[in-house]
């Protein structure tokens, strides 16, 4: 899962870097069960800040090598993407994500 999350919406994505990491939202949604929809991409707007709480604290690229919390202006990570279209289209809502992300 988490390499069609970084092929479709990672700024940062380059196939041919295969051992560099995933992101935390990655990783969590790696970590699921199920079958998850990929929407289509849209222009991004930071409509959903509480996820920096929620992922980025935990990310292993945090606070060092994440360029979006290091106050450029910056995209985030493909994951932090996916996750903010997800809770977009009401698939998911942030209290869910907070609770089953303490688990991680």
């Amino acid at each position: 899962m988490s390499k069609e999350i970084c092929k479709k919406y990672c700024p940062y994505y380059k196939p041919e870097k295969v051992d560099i990491g995933l992101c935390f939202p990655a990783k969590f949604f790696n970590g699921l069960k199920g079958d998850w929809p990929f929407p289509s991409f849209y222009e991004f707007k930071d409509s959903y800040s509480e996820l920096r709480d929620v992922f980025c604290k935990k990310c292993e690229f945090y606070p060092d090598d994440c360029d979006f919390n290091n106050g450029s202006d910056c995209l985030p990570c493909g994951g932090y993407i996916y996750t903010q279209l997800l809770l977009e289209r009401g698939l998911v809502d942030i209290d869910w994500i907070k609770k089953v992300s303490d688990n991680f």
